[in-house]
């Protein structure tokens, strides 16, 4: 699958806000995660200085 997400500061941070999860984590509650999953342009992750969550909350499995 094919999803473009985690493409801005403000979009990681709505989702963090409406469903307080960073936005892979709440695509990972979804089971829209796999190892056949591409997010073209998802550079706004935990540990980005222009988000809020700092750390590696979407680096670890």
């Amino acid at each position: 699958m094919r999803l473009h997400c985690c493409q801005s500061a403000y979009e990681f941070e709505i989702v963090k806000q409406l469903r307080q999860r960073t936005p892979l984590g709440w695509l990972e509650s979804l089971g829209l995660l796999t190892p056949l999953s591409i997010l073209p342009h998802g550079i706004y992750l935990s540990g980005h200085p222009a988000v809020s969550v700092q750390g590696t909350e979407d680096w670890t499995a």
